[in-house]
């Protein structure tokens, strides 16, 4: 008897968002709008086997979604990272579900992003970005994420320019990340940042308390029409996204609560300028 591989962890992603697709339809009743058996349904969302991307699409065009919508890119470009691992390639820089995420920017109109301990990554310069790759990375695995990082800040804020707000916390301020040098350096880029006519840049302080406290990092991706917002979500232990729409509608209300909470933009400013005077 064949031993069963454990499921790994882009295949359980992808098999985990396609359950949500699936919804409140019994396996039987997918079977029955995708043509796959329920046995194999099963088997996608638990992760045994991985779906290659055009049984993905397949499966999302029975559960209904347009395969022109976010949501079904994401997992297209997720479906695709597996079959191209399968076949040896070398692993996508960032996360399991990192690439998905590039791909759902790049048709965004409008983004708001929150990181709760480091300077979003929009605002990071290159020595910062360097920086915290080599935490866990070596060279050329180094380089590599960097130019990638930068080539989505160009994307967004040079070519193609959509709104953005940035809401940066106050202990991402003070994160020495780098040394002294790049620390100050990174400071000065976000005061920079926040000079560009469409992003919006503002700090929310310590006196935010729990809500600041125990919220989580995120990205909210808008997009034109009737297409729901995406919500982008990392923790320490992993990352996943949210495309119910009742369920990125509690995220925007969260999000919108922390922005209010926060300083407004010349507020953030001083308060970014008196840190790096602080600390000379």
């Amino acid at each position: 008897m064949r031993e069963r591989r454990s499921p790994t962890p882009r295949a359980k992603l992808l098999g985990g968002e396609l359950r949500k697709l699936r919804g409140e339809r019994t396996l039987i009743e997918a079977g029955k709008v995708t043509g796959f058996s329920h046995a194999t349904i099963k088997r996608y969302e638990d992760g045994d086997i991985a779906p290659i991307p055009e049984r993905v699409a397949t499966l999302l065009e029975g559960y209904g979604v347009s395969l022109d919508s976010p949501t079904a890119r994401g997992l297209l470009v997720l479906a695709r990272d597996i079959q191209n691992l399968a076949k040896g390639a070398a692993p996508p820089p960032g996360p399991p579900l990192f690439a998905a995420l590039v791909e759902l920017e790049q048709s965004a109109i409008a983004a708001r992003i929150f990181e709760a301990t480091l300077v979003p990554f929009l605002a990071q310069t290159e020595d910062y970005v360097r920086a915290l790759f080599s935490l866990r990375h070596t060279e050329p695995d180094i380089s590599e994420r960097v130019q990638a990082r930068l080539t989505r800040q160009r994307d967004i804020l040079e070519t193609r320019r959509i709104p953005v707000d940035l809401l940066v916390s106050e202990a991402a301020l003070r994160y020495v990340v780098g040394g002294p040098r790049v620390w100050r350096g990174q400071l000065r880029r976000l005061l920079e940042i926040g000079e560009i006519r469409q992003v919006t840049v503002r700090v929310l302080p310590f006196a935010a308390g729990a809500a600041a406290a125990m919220a989580t990092s995120c990205h909210i991706l808008e997009y034109e029409g009737s297409l729901p917002a995406v919500v982008y979500f990392e923790t320490r232990h992993g990352a996943g996204f949210v495309e119910q729409p009742d369920e990125a509608e509690i995220w925007k209300r969260d999000f919108q609560n922390l922005w209010d909470m926060s300083w407004a933009p010349a507020q953030s400013r001083d308060a970014i300028a008196a840190t790096i005077s602080e600390r000379g």
